[in-house]
């Protein structure tokens, strides 16, 4: 196992022992809003001169307006503490310090330096009762309280101390307020009164006495489990002393407490409680680290076991641990230290297929120290022999409590075998880019794989929007014919046409030729589709059908055989027979004369077309009908000839017509001669006439 030790992981530098009960924050918090909210209120009686309702609960000096700002201040900072939020403490722990070091060497040098009297005669106007001066034993435990808060903020120097140092600086204020209590109780000023003018006020104390709770409890968030249970019950146990002696305070004839002697062997006994508890706790703290240095080193012979490398280094880039794969794979430099980032030229990493240095900003390190998780495909090293690994790389942040970045670990994997099966796949992928035609891979979940620019022109998909998607949903296929999975299964391919859409909304027709790729135990785990855009063709096709169906006179396709390939619905009804029936016929069978019709067929393979040939359909009934023929060839891009393109001009009502025109005319004729005949017979009768009356006259 290869590792450097920059801290214990147990109380790293951004911390304490993560974990804790839950139960602990909420003790916390609440101890912390109650000194808030008293600093408050009693802040908000000197605003409001009421001085004397703050020397409840008898007639004690009351809590000074200093201590009141302390209070607030150091009760916020528990309220954070408890929540883990840890930089703004400092600003607490140095007003908690400042405030009692200035107090503490006011009394020692003898002079008053009017921090209370500025509070109050200056910023509130002059006050009755400014509430003379901080006792030295208040200022003492705000000093505690300062550092207690600093060893659980950023920065401390000592972090395997972090839980001592609070249990320490809880268990002594505890014990300075109920020494500050416990003298009220019994009238012993010597133990709340630590100078001639000054004393700890009863309000004070047992605030105080809160604010050690909370700090003890803050303690045991920062312990191993196995003495989590101790922490509560001592607090409990202070908590209750201190309720003992406000009923003691507040009604002295029933007090449990009687002479001095008296209070201060109980002070004795509950002090030395509370420093055992405090060398307790430290105790626990300092098993917890080595616990937590022991679970470390078990963790990196798990890591150590891994058939990937991890590299592991701080925010700052120094090394932390690396295990047995990282060295093999990147040598004596995976326990360098960085130099202005240089982890490329470190490690020799250079950019997939470039030959050129990594870029030091996007290793997996450089962005796990900006917050950001990267995973990295296109990393290789170049040996000194002449030898490149390829890697695969994961980076990931490890952040403390502030949020800041504390660690930066890489995970990398020697993928080179892959990567070489990956270019193989890539060559036979190349050809299959090289078919026009469309060529996808599809799972048994319809999840395409492969995409090949046959079908990146063919839909408009480009190959990263395409794979992983899937292909029904994709394409919106339609089978015209019905789905053709039962005909997969069975047989394994199938062919037929498809209705997709493609990128811009088109819909398009497709012939489709599917291939199944099946398992051991014929499971289908892939399907290969071939897929030709025959749209324009399907297009052509309608449009000569419309032209066909467009004309009025029947019209009949003929192959070179004299077999009937297509109709359209005008020669169905001019023959008066179905066209499924028409089809694959004899065409010749359908006329009065079939030697006729095939000799005039012949006509048109020899010339290339036929001009109004008169024949005779007969039809099913009987009824003939008098048709004339026209026909031309037709013939493939090629020009190879595939038959003929007949149409039957019905004429038998113009034969009708003919024929009664005919009829009219003979009659007319005869009609005519008589006439004539009658004419020259009256022609005759009136020169007779005329030669009558001559004669007569």
């Amino acid at each position: 196992m290869s590792w450097t030790t920059v801290g214990t992981r147990a109380e790293a530098d951004a911390g304490g022992v993560p974990g804790g009960h839950r139960a602990a924050g909420v003790v916390a918090m609440v101890a912390g809003l109650v000194c808030a909210v008293v600093g408050v209120v009693v802040l908000a009686g000197w605003c409001a001169r009421g001085t004397a309702a703050l020397r409840w609960p008898g007639r004690d000096n009351p809590m000074v307006l200093s201590a009141a700002v302390a209070f607030a201040v150091t009760g916020a900072a528990l309220v954070v503490l408890s929540r883990g939020w840890r930089r703004w403490v400092v600003v607490a722990a140095g007003v908690d310090v400042g405030l009692g070091v200035l107090v503490i060497a006011g009394h020692v040098l003898g002079r008053g330096l009017g921090l209370d009297d500025v509070f109050v005669t200056v910023y509130l106007g002059g006050a009755a009762d400014s509430g003379g001066r901080m006792g030295v034993n208040t200022a003492v435990c705000f000093v505690l309280a300062g550092v207690g808060a600093l060893a659980a903020a950023p920065g401390w120097p000592w972090p395997g101390r972090r839980a001592a140092v609070l249990a320490a600086a809880g268990s002594l204020i505890a014990a300075i307020a109920m020494l500050s209590l416990f003298g009220h109780a019994a009238g012993f000023s010597a133990a709340y009164g630590w100078g001639e003018d000054a004393s700890m006020a009863v309000l004070t104390g047992a605030t105080m006495v809160v604010l050690a709770v909370g700090m003890l409890t803050l303690t045991w968030q920062r312990t191993d489990r196995r003495g989590q249970w101790l922490a509560m019950p001592a607090g409990a146990v202070t908590l209750g002393a201190a309720v003992l002696v406000w009923a003691a305070v507040a009604d002295r004839d029933q007090s449990i407490v009687s002479g001095t002697a008296r209070a201060v062997a109980v002070l004795a006994v509950f002090t030395a409680g509370l420093v055992a508890f405090a060398v307790w706790m430290a105790l626990r703290a300092e098993n917890a680290r080595h616990l937590a240095v022991a679970s470390q080193t078990r963790l990196f012979q798990f890591l150590d076991a891994l058939p990937v490398a991890v590299s592991i280094r701080t925010g700052s880039g120094r090394p932390y641990y690396a295990n047995d794969e990282a060295e093999r794979l990147l040598g004596a430099s995976v326990h360098a230290e960085l130099v202005d980032g240089d982890l490329p030229g470190l490690y020799q990493l250079y950019a997939q297929n470039t030959g050129q240095l990594y870029p030091a900003r996007d290793t997996a390190h450089a962005r796990a120290v900006r917050g950001e998780h990267a995973h990295l495909d296109d990393v290789e090293i170049h040996r000194p022999g002449g030898g490149v690994t390829a890697l695969e790389v994961w980076g990931t942040p490890i952040c403390g409590p502030a949020g800041s970045v504390d660690y930066t670990i890489a995970a990398f994997a020697d993928v080179s075998e892959r990567k070489a099966a990956e270019r193989a796949l890539a060559d036979q992928a190349s050809l299959l880019d090289l078919a026009h035609d469309a060529i996808l891979v599809r799972d048994a979940g319809q999840v395409i794989s492969f995409w090949n620019r046959g079908a990146e022109r063919t839909y408009g998909f480009t190959r990263g929007e395409a794979v992983g998607r899937a292909a029904s949903g994709l394409l919106r296929t339609e089978y015209p014919a019905g789905d053709p999975d039962a005909e997969l299964a069975g047989s394994g391919s199938w062919q037929g046409e498809l209705v997709q859409t493609r990128r811009d909304g088109q819909r398009i027709v497709l012939a489709s030729r599917w291939a199944a790729r099946l398992a051991p135990d014929g499971a289908r785990v892939g399907v290969m589709e071939v897929n030709r855009d025959i749209t324009a063709a399907r297009d052509a096709q309608r449009y000569a059908r419309s032209l066909i169906e467009a004309s009025p006179d029947p019209l009949l396709v003929i192959n070179p055989t004299g077999t009937i390939t297509d109709v359209n619905q005008a020669a169905i009804r001019e023959v008066d027979v179905p066209g499924e029936r028409i089809i694959g016929t004899d065409f010749a069978g359908y006329f009065t004369a079939p030697d006729r019709a095939r000799d005039g067929y012949r006509r048109s393979l020899a010339d290339g077309v036929l001009t109004d040939c008169p024949l005779v359909v007969r039809r099913p009934g009987g009824e003939v009908r008098d048709v004339l023929v026209n026909a031309s060839l037709y013939r493939d891009a090629a020009g190879t000839v595939l038959g003929v393109v007949a149409t039957a001009h019905d004429i038998t009502d113009r034969r009708r017509a003919e024929q009664e025109r005919a009829l009219h005319a003979i009659e007319l004729e005869r009609a005519n001669a008589a006439l004539a005949q009658s004419n020259a017979a009256l022609a005759r009768s009136n020169a007779e006439l005329e030669q009558f009356a001559y004669a007569a006259s």
